[in-house]
C-alpha cells in the first residue's frame, strides 16, 4: 500500500483509522528513509546544543528531559506489547518484549547518567 498524503491522514484520523504497508521490505525502506532524510539535520542540531555545554551540570537537563521522553517510550511499547499478547501475536509480542527491555536498560542508564552529572564534593586527603 502507498503511503498517503497529509490530508488523507487527518481524514483517517477523525475517524480513527490508520493505514499500514503490506511487506516487511516496504517497512524496512521507509524507516531507513526516515531515518536518512533526518540524520544530517538531526546530527547537527544536536552537535550544536551539546557544544554549549560546558559543565557536567549543562548535561543534566536535557538527561531529564530525554529521561521523561524516554519514559513515555516505554509505556508506549509497553502497551503495545499488552495488545499484541490479548490478540495473541506472539512473534509481535517478543519482538516488542525486546524492545520494552531495552526502553527499561537505557531509562536506567540515562537516570545513573543524569545523577553523575551533579558534581562530587572533594574528598579530603587522608592523614
Amino acid at each position: 500500500m502507498s503511503k498517503p498524503g497529509k490530508l488523507l491522514n487527518w481524514l483517517n484520523d477523525l475517524i480513527g483509522r490508520s493505514w499500514a504497508h503490506d511487506s516487511a521490505d516496504a517497512v524496512r525502506e521507509e524507516i531507513a528513509e526516515n531515518a536518512f532524510n533526518s540524520f544530517e539535520a538531526r546530527a547537527v542540531f544536536h552537535a550544536k546544543g551539546a557544544a554549549r555545554i560546558d559543565t557536567s551540570l549543562g548535561f543534566q537537563a536535557g538527561l531529564v528531559v530525554l529521561h521523561d521522553e524516554l519514559h513515555d517510550v516505554y509505556h508506549y511499547l509497553t502497551a503495545l506489547q499488552g495488545r499484541a499478547q490479548e490478540l495473541g501475536l506472539t512473534d509481535l509480542v517478543g519482538g516488542l518484549a525486546a524492545s520494552v527491555e531495552t526502553a527499561r536498560g537505557s531509562l536506567e542508564q540515562i537516570a545513573h547518567t543524569a545523577e553523575l552529572t551533579v558534581p562530587s564534593p572533594s574528598v579530603p586527603a587522608s592523614r
